[in-house]
């Protein structure tokens, strides 16, 4: 993932908040990516247990639909929470998406997280599929 996936909020000449988003058929492509590239900062006894720990998260998290628009990720500086930075955020990937042909957002988190849970749900955001133990599969139509 790079830049060319993000969309960055800025307040006052800072960064402010970050989302990442691109097609859910990039996703695995992507994301191995990343652990090719982070791999080599890993101390060689913690590598080994990239396997197991990527096998678990494949099965903890529900695959996604291959015809979506994935956001892997999202953050706001805890200091503007709840000041609309991350419906900025969330409007900036629906309207990629939809540019790029997509109807639909989609995104995971953790069972567990309630903040990014209540905010997804808040923007719109709708439970697709869930695992009590690992990732809750958002969904979110959108409007053309």
């Amino acid at each position: 993932m790079s830049f060319e996936h993000a969309a960055v909020a800025e307040l006052g000449g800072r960064i402010r908040g970050v989302a990442v988003g691109f097609p859910c058929e990039a996703r695995y492509r992507l994301h191995f990516a990343l652990v090719r590239r982070g791999a080599r900062e890993i101390e060689l006894f913690r590598r080994l247990l990239i396997p197991p720990a990527l096998a678990w998260l494949v099965a903890a998290t529900p695959r996604p639909p291959r015809d979506g628009f994935y956001i892997a990720a999202i953050a706001v500086d805890r200091r503007l929470r709840r000041r609309g930075v991350a419906t900025a955020l969330f409007d900036s990937m629906g309207t990629r998406a939809k540019e790029a042909g997509f109807s639909r957002l989609v995104g995971h988190t953790g069972a567990r997280h309630t903040v990014m849970r209540s905010t997804a749900e808040r923007y719109g955001f709708r439970t697709a599929q869930g695992r009590a133990w690992g990732y809750v599969l958002y969904e979110l139509r959108l409007e053309p």
